[in-house]
């Protein structure tokens, strides 16, 4: 039996957003449910989220 047989991935949905990000410069502005889907990243993962990136600029990252 492979790795593959024994390892089923676990899918959890989370709710969005319907807010544009290209206006908000501080993690303070952003969509709470963004804020929740950060929290989520941070508690699975066990590591702390610094960086965001909201597009490909540089102007488009926060940090928090």
């Amino acid at each position: 039996e492979t790795l593959s047989n024994k390892v089923k991935p676990l899918y959890i949905s989370l709710p969005g957003w319907n807010q544009s990000l290209s206006d908000i410069h501080s993690y303070s502005g952003l969509p709470e449910k963004l804020k929740e889907y950060t929290d989520f990243i941070e508690k699975d993962a066990g590591l702390p989220v610094k960086i965001l990136s909201l597009g490909p600029g540089r102007e488009e990252t926060i940090q928090r």
